[in-house]
């Protein structure tokens, strides 16, 4: 992981590391982090956030982040045969 510079950026990746804590606890297992320079491909800085969307789409997020994680865990726990056969290279059932 890069170390992004300033204030805003170090809140992103606060809240990266944070997310990934939080991903570690509802899964049960302790994360492994892997500290890599950065991919030439990365975006060195963010400034994203909704405020946009809120105002040109009239759309707000409805779920906490803590809630999608828990759902997004849970939907990846029911769906495992799914992920393994795309991370082995698998075919995928249609059934």
């Amino acid at each position: 992981k890069a170390l992004l510079k300033g204030s805003a950026n170090k809140q992103v990746e606060d809240a990266v590391v944070d997310a990934i804590d939080q991903i570690a606890a509802l899964v049960g297992r302790p994360a492994k982090l892997e500290h890599r320079p950065a991919h030439p491909a990365d975006v060195p800085a963010t400034w994203a956030n909704v405020d946009k969307a809120a105002r040109l789409l009239d759309w707000t997020p409805e779920v906490p982040i803590e809630e999608g994680l828990r759902r997004s865990v849970a939907w990846y726990r029911e769906n495992e045969a799914w992920w393994r056969a795309i991370k082995n290279a698998e075919p995928v059932s249609s059934s």
